[in-house]
């Protein structure tokens, strides 16, 4: 989330060490206020938590940064895109320069950054470097859990700033 943060932020302004910093405690802050630290460290994290996380981190970045930040859910709750679909939409947001959160189950099985993409593959920018990923390992469809890359529709949030 701090990534996608410091993505979205970045083309107004880099964020200093201390904001960063400041960032990640108040997503330690928000886990541990609602009593979610310790059974997030160890069994991960709900779409409930991590909205509620997400807002939190949204919220705190535009306070230090003075922006208007927005995580946007890319695809109504009921609906279900196709695989072509979805990455259509998750391209589009980073055209426009809005990183694009996923949860990339099964073989990652954590929350990433979508930084930028190629006809092939996208590329993640998390803790574990930049990291490419060929779309055709990437499904979206809840009949097809168990593909190397399951990423639940839900999952997918833009972040907007102005």
């Amino acid at each position: 989330m701090v990534n996608a943060l410091r993505l979205v932020i970045h083309p107004f302004r880099p964020l200093r060490r201390t904001e960063l910093t400041a960032l990640f405690n108040r997503g330690l802050t928000s886990l541990s206020q609602s009593r979610r630290l310790q059974r997030s460290l160890i069994d991960g994290i709900t779409q409930r938590v991590w909205q509620r996380l997400c807002d939190d981190m949204v919220f705190e970045a535009a306070v230090i940064t003075g922006l208007e930040i927005f995580a946007s859910p890319v695809f109504e709750t009921a609906n279900k895109p196709t695989d072509r679909d979805a990455m259509r939409a998750i391209r589009h947001n980073l055209r426009n320069g809005w990183p694009v959160l996923i949860a990339l189950m099964d073989s990652y099985n954590h929350t990433t950054v979508v930084s930028s993409y190629s006809r092939t593959r996208i590329n993640l920018f998390d803790s574990s470097e930049h990291c490419w990923v060929w779309v055709r390992s990437i499904s979206f469809d809840p009949a097809r859990i168990g593909d190397p890359h399951f990423v639940p529709a839900a999952s997918v949030v833009a972040l907007l700033a102005y």
